[in-house]
C-alpha cells in the first residue's frame, strides 16, 4: 500500500492511494497554544502558593483537560474526565500508607550507628528497596487512573490485571538490573513493555505487543559503556574526598580535629563529565530505535502503529529544556546576590527579607523549572509524537465499544505524594 505523505505531521488523515474511501491511516493532531498554557500555568502557580499547595489537585486537572483536549485523531479530540476531588481523596489515602512507612524509616535510621559504614549502607539499601516497592505500587494506581479517565469517541481506555501481579513482575525484572548494573536493560524493557501493553485496553479491545530486544544491544552497550566509564572516572577522582568524609564521624567520636580535606583528582573527574554528553547522544539513538521497534510490535486488534522517530529530535527536546533551566538557575543566583547586596547596603541588619528571601528565590526557581517542563518539554514531546506516530487501519476503531468496567473512584494519590514515578 502506498501512502501519501503530504499531510504527515499535521495530524491530518493519511489516505491509501487510489482507494477513494475512508482513510486507512491517520496521525495525531496537536493544537495547543504555549501562550495559553503558560497563562494557565501561572494562574495555577498563583493559587497553589496562595493555598499553600492545596490547589495543586485542581491545577493538575485543568492542565490535563487542556492537554488531552488539544490532541485529536481524525478530528475527534481526546477528553480527560478526571476530577480534582478524586486526586485529593487519593492523596489523603496515600498518606495512610506513607506516614507510617516514613515514620518507621526515620525510627530505624535513628537507631543505626553513624560510625558503622556497613550498617549505614544496609539501611540505605533498605530505604531504596522500600521506595522502589512504593514506586511500583504508585505506578499501577496512577496508570490505571489516567487510562480510565482518558476518552476518545466516547469510549474509555483502561487497565486490567491485579496489583499483586503487577508488582511481582516489575520488582522481579528490576531486581535483575541491580547486579548487572543495568546491562540487561533492553531485555527488561521489552518484557515490561509487553506486559504493560497487554493489560491496557481501549473499550472492548485489548492492546497486544510482541516487542523484543533484538537489534538494540549494540546501541545499548555503547551507551552503557560510556555512562559506566563516565561515572567510574568521576567517582575515582572524587574518591579521596569521599574517604575523608567517611572518616569524619570517627574523628568526632574520638574528640580529635579532623584531617585536612584532600583535593579531588580533577583530571579523571573532568574526563568523566566530558563523557556524559556522548553517553546522552548514544542513549538518544538507542531510545529512538527502541521506540520504533516497540511501537511497530504493538497492535490494538487490527490497528497497527509505527513510530520512526529521529534520535536527534529526541535529543533536542531535553537539551533545549536543560539550557532554559540553566538560565533560570543563573537568574535565581543573580537575584540571590542582588538580595545580599541590598541587605548589605541597608546596613546588614537581619530582617524579614534576609530570612525569607532565599526561600522565595528557590521556590520561584523550582516553579520556573516546573513551568518549563510543562510549556516547553511536554508540548514538544506531544508534537514529536504527532509528527512521527502513524496509526494504520484506523477504521477498525469504529467496531470498538465501551467495556463497561467500573472505574476507580480515587486518583493517583501515591504517585502524587512520592513525586514522578515514570508515568
Amino acid at each position: 500500500m502506498t501512502i501519501s505523505q503530504e499531510n504527515w505531521g499535521q495530524g491530518e488523515p493519511v489516505h491509501a492511494a487510489g482507494d477513494g474511501g475512508e482513510p486507512r491511516s491517520a496521525r495525531l493532531a496537536v493544537a495547543v497554544s504555549r501562550g495559553a498554557l503558560l497563562a494557565l500555568a501561572l494562574k495555577n502557580l498563583f493559587f497553589t502558593i496562595l493555598t499553600i499547595g492545596f490547589y495543586r489537585f485542581w491545577a493538575r486537572t485543568h492542565v490535563r483537560r487542556r492537554l488531552w483536549g488539544s490532541v485529536s485523531i481524525q478530528g475527534q479530540p481526546l477528553a480527560y474526565t478526571g476530577r480534582a476531588k478524586e486526586l485529593f481523596v487519593g492523596f489523603l489515602l496515600a498518606l495512610v500508607i506513607l506516614l507510617p512507612a516514613f515514620g518507621l524509616i526515620g525510627l530505624v535510621g535513628a537507631l543505626v550507628p553513624p560510625t558503622s559504614v556497613g550498617a549505614q549502607m544496609l539501611f540505605q539499601g533498605g530505604v531504596f528497596l522500600v521506595l522502589g516497592v512504593l514506586g511500583v505500587m504508585a505506578l499501577y494506581f496512577a496508570r490505571r487512573y489516567l487510562l480510565t479517565r482518558t476518552v476518545w469517541r466516547g469510549i474509555h481506555a483502561g487497565q486490567a490485571g491485579t496489583l499483586g501481579r503487577f508488582m511481582a513482575i516489575h520488582i522481579g525484572y528490576y531486581l535483575l538490573l541491580v547486579p548487572t548494573l543495568g546491562l540487561l536493560n533492553p531485555w527488561v524493557q521489552a518484557r515490561l513493555y509487553n506486559y504493560r501493553t497487554g493489560i491496557t485496553f481501549y473499550g472492548t479491545q485489548s492492546f497486544t505487543a510482541a516487542a523484543s530486544s533484538r537489534g538494540l544491544w549494540l546501541r545499548w552497550l555503547i551507551c552503557w559503556a560510556l555512562a559506566l566509564l563516565a561515572y567510574a572516572l568521576f567517582f575515582y577522582g572524587y574518591w579521596p574526598v569521599m574517604e575523608w568524609a567517611k572518616s569524619l564521624p570517627e574523628w568526632q567520636v574520638a574528640g580529635l580535629p579532623p584531617p585536612q580535606q584532600p583535593t579531588p583528582l580533577f583530571l579523571p573527574m573532568g574526563l568523566g563529565i566530558a563523557l556524559l554528553p556522548l553517553a546522552a547522544i548514544a542513549y538518544a539513538f538507542y531510545n529512538a530505535a527502541r521506540l520504533a521497534r516497540f511501537t511497530a510490535a504493538t497492535q490494538l486488534g487490527d490497528i497497527r502503529f509505527s513510530f520512526p522517530v529521529s534520535p536527534w529530535r529526541l535529543l533536542l527536546i531535553p537539551l533545549v529544556a536543560g539550557l532554559i533551566m540553566v538560565g533560570i538557575v543563573i537568574v535565581a543566583g543573580l537575584l540571590g546576590v542582588l538580595t545580599g547586596f541590598g541587605i548589605a547596603a541597608a546596613g546588614g541588619t537581619p530582617g524579614l527579607l534576609s530570612a525569607i528571601g532565599p526561600f522565595i528565590i528557590i521556590l520561584l526557581a523550582f516553579a520556573g523549572i516546573s513551568i518549563v517542563n510543562l510549556v516547553w518539554t511536554t508540548v514538544a514531546y506531544m508534537k514529536l509524537v504527532a509528527r512521527y506516530l502513524l496509526i494504520d487501519n484506523i477504521q477498525a476503531a469504529e467496531d470498538i465499544l465501551n467495556r463497561g468496567m467500573p472505574a476507580p473512584r480515587r486518583g493517583e494519590g501515591l504517585a502524587d505524594a512520592l513525586g514522578d514515578v515514570g508515568i
